[in-house]
């Protein structure tokens, strides 16, 4: 699973490549701040890449920056 991290993490990654990544994963883990454009753009992208892409979320990540008293 790391190799398999790594190699990925070695490529270009985003949209700007996604028609390529789409061929290689049909699986992907979304990572969004917990904030209300955060949440819409995870809620948006999970359906973009679901109805265009058939790439499944299987796990979502919530970031926050600063401390907890901005949570």
């Amino acid at each position: 699973m790391i190799k398999k991290y790594n190699n990925f993490i070695n490529e270009e990654v985003g949209l700007h490549d996604i028609k390529n990544i789409s061929k290689k994963y049909k699986n992907c883990e979304l990572f969004f701040h917990m904030d209300l454009d955060g949440v819409c753009s995870a809620i948006a992208i999970k359906y973009y890449l679901k109805t265009y892409y058939r790439i499944e979320t299987v796990d979502v990540h919530c970031i926050q920056y600063g401390g907890l008293e901005y949570a």
